[in-house]
C-alpha cells in the first residue's frame, strides 16, 4: 500500500515527529492531516453583518503535511477535476469523496510563512533552536 505525503514549502518548520505521525495515520485510516487548535476566539459571519462565537474546542486549523493512501488521493483529484471543483487543500477534496480525515495535532510550531513578519518569526525560531 502506497501512501503519498503532501507538504507545502510555506511550512518549513514542521517537526519530523508530526510528519511521521501523519504518515502513520494515513497508513491506518487512509487519510490524515496535521492541524492545531486555534488559540484566538473565533467568530462566524451571519446575516446582516452580525457574527456568532464558535466553540474553538471543536475547531482545528488545517496544516500540512497531509498524507493519503495513493488510490484515495488519486480518486479525490479525479473527482474534483471531473466535477470542476476547486479545494484549498487535498484533505478537503478527499473528504468530498466521502473519506474521513484523521487529524494529527501538530507538535511544536508548524508556522505557515505567508507574510514578511512570518518569515522574520521563522528566522528567530531557527536562531533560537
Amino acid at each position: 500500500m502506497d501512501v503519498v505525503c503532501v507538504h507545502d514549502a510555506a511550512r518549513p518548520l514542521v517537526s519530523a515527529r508530526t510528519v511521521r505521525a501523519v504518515v502513520e495515520a494515513a497508513f491506518t485510516g487512509g487519510a490524515a492531516t496535521a492541524a492545531s487548535r486555534p488559540s484566538d476566539s473565533v467568530r462566524a459571519d451571519i446575516a446582516g453583518g452580525n457574527s456568532v462565537a464558535l466553540d474553538r474546542s471543536t475547531l482545528w486549523l488545517v496544516e500540512t503535511p497531509q498524507a493519503f493512501r495513493r488510490e484515495i488521493l488519486e480518486r479525490g483529484h479525479l473527482e474534483a477535476v471531473s466535477r470542476g471543483n476547486a479545494f484549498t487543500d487535498d484533505a478537503s477534496l478527499v473528504e468530498a469523496i466521502g473519506h474521513p480525515i484523521h487529524i494529527v495535532e501538530s507538535e511544536g510550531r508548524n508556522l505557515k510563512i505567508t507574510l514578511a513578519a512570518d518569515l522574520m518569526l521563522a528566522a528567530e525560531l531557527l536562531r533560537a533552536s
